[in-house]
């Protein structure tokens, strides 16, 4: 009849248009694979380069005596070719967790000691920006195992992040306790800046996110660093997360097991 034959021509209409979404799906996931060799080859090509021009500008002052404004210029340049260096080996590492590529290499380690080491790589953004850094530690916390290099490389971006959206005067807390189940610890870090959209909590561990100041509406990005926390942390069976507290700023924590999961291949 009628009614069944326009049934059919339905069901397979249906069946063509799954298999173009199917296929198209297919597609992009190629491209995009591409995309992505593309950029971490590319990326990675920078490195050898960058490394070159640091060192070669660390040589410098060695070659004979610097004036003032020289020795100010150079300053400059090191930060900078620093800061692109340390976004080369951020997409780097992204790029390996995300393909399950990076190993974790555990050793026991002391929270306290992480956070004074990471603590003492942002000092002098702390200083530069007119910040008081407070360490908050419970004084019995357990010693735990987890990678030394990608936790610390974990508190140094949350600590960035806090001082880069922190006002001159603010203050930054560094706090660690352990869990109520006894078998984690818990990281935070905490500013006195203008908080984050709740909109936002998820989004801003996104590649290169962006968040909505509170005050004109202005998009400001994450960076790659708050990935490589997430990654990072997700790799050591953990989590992280965003909070405000009102009229405080915001918080970002994370926990990470006292002892290592197995199970997370990373």
């Amino acid at each position: 009849t009628g009614a069944c034959l326009e049934k059919k021509r339905a069901h397979d209409r249906e069946i063509h248009l799954h298999e173009q979404v199917e296929k198209n799906y297919a597609r992009l996931q190629e491209l995009e694979g591409q995309r992505d060799g593309l950029t971490y080859m590319i990326v990675h090509d920078l490195r050898t380069p960058l490394c070159s021009l640091i060192s070669g500008l660390q040589t410098l002052p060695a070659m004979g005596e610097l004036g003032a404004d020289q020795c100010e210029v150079l300053e400059i340049a090191l930060a900078g070719g620093e800061t692109l260096l340390g976004m080369v080996n951020s997409l780097l590492d992204v790029e390996k967790m995300e393909s399950g590529a990076m190993k974790l290499d555990y050793t026991l380690l002391d929270a306290s000691e992480l956070i004074t080491c990471a603590i003492s790589q942002v000092s002098d953004l702390v200083l530069a920006g007119d910040l008081t850094l407070v360490r908050a530690l419970d004084s019995d916390l357990p010693f735990f195992e987890g990678d030394e290099d990608k936790l610390r490389r974990t508190l140094v971006n949350l600590l960035g992040n806090a001082i880069k959206f922190t006002p001159a005067g603010g203050t930054i807390t560094a706090a660690a306790h352990a869990g109520e189940d006894k078998q984690s610890l818990i990281f935070s870090v905490s500013d006195t800046g203008e908080g984050i959209p709740e909109e936002d909590f998820e989004r801003i561990f996104d590649k290169f996110g962006q968040v909505s100041s509170r005050q004109g509406g202005r998009l400001m990005s994450t960076g790659l660093g708050l990935t490589f926390c997430k990654l990072a942390v997700e790799a050591h069976g953990g989590k992280i997360s965003a909070s405000n507290a009102p009229g405080q700023g915001s918080t970002l924590s994370f926990n990470v097991p006292i002892k290592p999961v197995q199970t997370i291949a990373v």
